[in-house]
This record gives C-alpha cells, sequence and structure tokens, in this order.
C-alpha cells in the first residue's frame, strides 16, 4: 500500500538515509493524551509519522500512526455493484496503523491494519468471521476503536500542516542567518 501525502512542496527526509544533508526539524517532543482515551499517550517526534504507546494488563501496546491516505472525491460514481464495500473503502480517507503488542514474558505481535472513519480493517491476516470479532474486540479493548483512530486521523493532517509551517520558518531563519 503506498501512502499518500497531502499536498506540500517539501519532502521529509530522515538522517539515517541522508546522513550528509541538511534536515530542518520540526521536531516537538511533545507528548499528549489522546481526548477520549486518558491511558493511550501520543508521542510526536517531527516526522511523517506518530507512535502512540499504552501498557494495558502487562502489555505493551505501540501503534505507529502513518500519514493520512486522502480522498479527494473525485472519480466517484453514482453506480453500485456487488464490490460496493470494497469501492466505498477506496473512496474513504484512511491512516495505516502498524500495531506491536508486546507481553512481559517477551512475546510480540505485530501486525497492519487501516482505520477508516467507522472501522479498522486488519490488512496482515485473513480470519474466519467469529475470529475477526474477537480481534475487533481485544483491539478496543487495547484502545484501538474508531473513535481513537478518528481522532489520530485529525492529529496527523493538522500535524502534517504544523510540521509544514514549522519547516517554513526553520528555513526562513537558516536563510536570514
Amino acid at each position: 500500500m503506498a501512502l499518500s501525502h497531502t499536498f506540500h512542496s517539501h519532502q521529509s527526509t530522515p538522517n539515517r538515509f541522508y546522513p550528509n544533508t541538511l534536515h530542518f526539524s520540526a521536531s516537538v517532543d511533545s507528548r499528549k493524551t489522546a481526548s477520549d482515551e486518558s491511558l493511550l499517550q501520543v508521542i510526536d517526534p517531527g516526522h511523517q509519522t506518530i507512535t502512540v504507546t499504552r501498557v494495558y494488563d502487562g502489555e505493551l501496546v505501540k501503534v505507529n500512526v502513518y500519514m493520512p491516505d486522502l480522498v479527494s472525491g473525485e472519480g466517484e460514481t453514482d453506480d453500485r455493484n456487488d464490490d460496493e464495500d470494497d469501492s466505498e473503502k477506496l473512496s474513504r480517507s484512511s491512516i495505516l496503523l502498524v500495531v506491536s503488542i508486546s507481553k512481559s514474558g517477551g512475546l510480540n505481535l505485530e501486525f497492519g491494519c487501516t482505520a477508516y472513519p467507522d472501522e479498522i480493517a486488519n490488512d496482515s491476516f485473513d480470519l474466519d468471521e467469529n475470529l475477526q470479532k474477537a480481534f475487533h474486540k481485544y483491539l478496543e479493548i487495547l484502545g484501538i476503536k474508531p473513535s481513537t483512530t478518528n481522532y489520530l486521523h485529525e492529529y496527523m493532517i493538522n500535524k502534517d500542516s504544523r510540521d509544514y509551517l514549522m519547516w517554513l520558518k526553520n528555513l526562513k531563519k537558516f536563510i536570514e542567518e
């Protein structure tokens, strides 16, 4: 799945790939609590991703959240067919999540999800219907639910704008010096 970014004239370049380049960081080590889940902590290092962490019942839950895949609404048709669910998903904004759950005994489970406004779809493995329902219930218990992902979607959209503005300010400051 390719990640698309909102329209901006800048490209994020992590220093580990380009060690000899200037990187104007918008890094703000802000740790914010998600509005609907007081135990979720958002760690925003100023990159194109954020990490949400939580400890629940001895399990460390880390969710890497990527920039939203924004849908412009162009190309949508009113024709409905049997693939309505698939085409409907393609026409909605979504965010990609990589969830890592670590138990104290050293066991670790990592999987990818795509979060839509009202649902979370597992991208990593196929499950029968009953197991899929149990899996979604487990995610909800961990705090990964549509209300949380909706908050994260808005956070990421605002983050992209804030980071770009900070990058421009840093560029201006650099040029003026």
